[in-house]
């Protein structure tokens, strides 16, 4: 009777020790996913950061004459 328990806990060990292994894979691709996507977005995001007058002018139906600067 001790074997059959004994070789139950070493099946059960490398049935946990396999899919262990899986969602790990499955979340690094979730995460780059949404590394990049977030990188992405962030690089889109810059030139409203840096400069939204110069975004909303070049959006801006309205065609105004050069100033005197």
């Amino acid at each position: 009777m001790e074997n059959r328990g004994t070789e139950f806990n070493q099946v059960s060990l490398r049935c946990s020790k396999t899919s262990d292994k899986l969602p790990r894979y499955k979340m690094d691709v979730f995460y780059s996913y949404t590394y990049g996507t977030a990188g992405w977005l962030t690089l889109q995001a810059l030139p409203l950061i840096v400069s939204p007058t110069i975004i909303i002018t070049l959006l801006s139906p309205e065609v105004r004459d050069p100033t005197g600067l």
